[in-house]
């Protein structure tokens, strides 16, 4: 949920090319709801905002089911249009705090220093024998290629031998895993 300051107003504007809509420098959106968008009785809604991602970014549903990202709502209308080659940084790291004060458009190498500095990075994929729960080594599945090639064991006993299941015995021989390894 976007944070509100209870020290000021909140600045809303409106949002292009979707009328009656608003978005608020704090990331709150709202529509006008109710007798038709600018008729008198029309009232202020606001929109609820769903996580979007799985780095904890928000977004709202506007007209015509068009799901759109908060931070880029309020950057938009207040800073104005992202610059080719630039995307939204959080300057606090917390991808759900949409404040115009935390938003800045940034390359992305300055976002990635950002995640870096706030702790909020996440690693590369780590593959192979360096995979906290990888079972085998590298010479593991070198052995278990040449030993099932020269027909030595089958893949239920290099099974037993390595402690692993036979689908991973497959994969290894017929190289859909550990690719990089000869």
């Amino acid at each position: 949920m976007p944070a509100r300051h209870h020290t000021k107003s909140v600045e809303f504007r409106d949002i292009a090319g979707d009328e009656g809509y608003q978005v608020g420098d704090d990331g709150s959106v709202r529509s006008l709801w109710g007798m038709g968008a600018q008729k008198p009785g029309a009232v202020w809604r606001f929109l609820k905002p769903c996580v979007s991602d799985k780095s904890g970014h928000l977004s709202v549903v506007l007209r015509k089911r068009r799901h759109v990202q908060v931070h880029t709502l309020v950057l938009e209308e207040f800073v104005g249009p992202c610059p080719d080659g630039l995307e939204c940084r959080h300057l606090d790291g917390c991808s759900n705090n949409n404040n115009l004060w935390n938003l800045a458009w940034g390359t992305h190498a300055e976002n990635m220093q950002d995640c870096v500095r706030h702790g909020t990075h996440v690693p590369p994929r780590i593959n192979g024998e360096n995979h906290p729960q990888s079972k085998l080594t590298e010479n593991d599945v070198r052995e278990i290629r040449k030993i099932y090639s020269n027909g030595i064991l089958s893949q239920k006993e290099i099974c037993e031998k390595f402690c692993i299941c036979q689908v991973n015995i497959s994969a290894i021989v017929r190289r859909k895993i550990w690719k990089n390894i000869e």
